[in-house]
């Protein structure tokens, strides 16, 4: 689990990266919080985890795809 739930660097309007061992999840529009380990970047207010290189698991009613095997693209919410 996080320390804190706002340990997020908005890098642009919808990326995001976590310096601990956290996870993005996109709120706002360049607003984060974070929840697991990875690079998440939001298209919408969702919340997508990478399990493996194209496996995407959504904790919210969206589409993921994964580029990396810890980056993840929420294209629809």
């Amino acid at each position: 689990l996080c320390p804190s739930l706002w340990l997020c660097l908005s890098i642009s309007l919808y990326l995001c990266v976590c310096w601990t061992h956290c996870t993005c999840r996109c709120v706002a529009v360049s607003l984060c919080r974070c929840v697991a380990v990875s690079l998440c970047r939001c298209v919408a207010v969702s919340l997508c985890r990478c399990v493996a290189v194209s496996l995407c698991r959504c904790v919210a009613v969206s589409l993921c795809r994964c580029v990396a095997v810890s980056l993840c693209r929420c294209v629809a919410v």
